[in-house]
């Protein structure tokens, strides 16, 4: 009954965490409308790594650490000791893991999730541990025996470390709690998702809320809608069908243009 209760509560923070995020860029997409300038989904990292490639060595990173609000990958021991100098007193939170992990894979949305949430106020970055380049690292310096592991690297020094247990819903609650320690801004990303209000049934969303007492069916209720918040998270800000006719238009459009007689085709 315990465990029941608890998985309800961390899928109602995972919930309110997706909620919280997808506020934050349809409020940076209106105030790049109102200026007049490009505003770039934080999903497309490759686009949103040209547009931040100048605000990247404004920070003092390396060209190996994400961009803010995005998960970098390091692949070799150079680079981690480049990355964890230049944060200085950034908080630096590493994932290890592994391609064949499901857990990890199960934690791949929650982990790009929390560092939208952070944006610049922390640095995430993950480390295969399956590379050789890394295995040295792993083993001596940051001491990780099983996956999913992470870590809170800041000043040079290892702070804090969680290993993932078996309940996946309670991993972003955790980590952020972890986080918000060790942060100097007086930033609580915490305290942000527990004042998040939540759509009301039936906005974003179909699912019904459990009768009360009725813990079993609330546990399934919360991981429908935490399932639910991420899809609508995840899904892109222009529908397939509009970009399809769009394209379509544009074919038709094409069509009608005179074409130059000494061009082949």
């Amino acid at each position: 009954m315990v465990e029941t209760q608890e998985t309800v509560v961390m899928h109602e923070f995972y919930r309110r965490l997706s909620v919280l995020v997808r506020r934050q860029k349809d409020k940076q997409r209106q105030i790049a409308e109102l200026r007049g300038e490009v505003w770039v989904d934080p999903d497309d990292l490759e686009v949103q790594s040209a547009f931040e490639a100048a605000a990247q060595k404004a920070r003092g990173l390396p060209d190996t650490a994400p961009v803010a609000g995005g998960v970098g990958e390091l692949a070799t021991e150079a680079e981690f000791d480049a990355m964890i100098t230049a944060a200085k007193d950034t908080p630096v939170l590493i994932k290890f893991f592994a391609p064949w992990c499901r857990k990890c894979a199960a934690l791949k949305p929650k982990y790009a999730n929390l560092a939208r949430a952070y944006g610049d106020r922390v640095i995430f970055i993950k480390l295969d541990v399956e590379n050789k380049e890394v295995k040295k690292l792993i083993k001596e310096r940051a001491g990780v025996n099983s996956i999913p592991t992470f870590q809170l690297w800041k000043s040079g020094k290892l702070e804090e470390q969680y290993v993932a247990g078996n309940s996946i819903p309670a991993v972003p609650k955790k980590l952020t709690e972890l986080i918000d320690k060790h942060l100097s801004c007086g930033f609580s990303l915490t305290e942000q998702v527990e004042i998040t209000s939540l759509p009301a049934v039936g906005e974003g969303s179909s699912t019904k809320p459990a009768p009360p007492g009725d813990e079993a069916a609330a546990a399934t209720a919360a991981a429908a809608a935490a399932a639910a918040a991420e899809a609508a998270e995840r899904r892109p800000l222009i529908s397939q069908d509009a970009m399809a006719k769009f394209r379509a238009a544009q074919a038709a459009q094409s069509m009608n243009v005179a074409r130059n007689p000494f061009t082949k085709g």
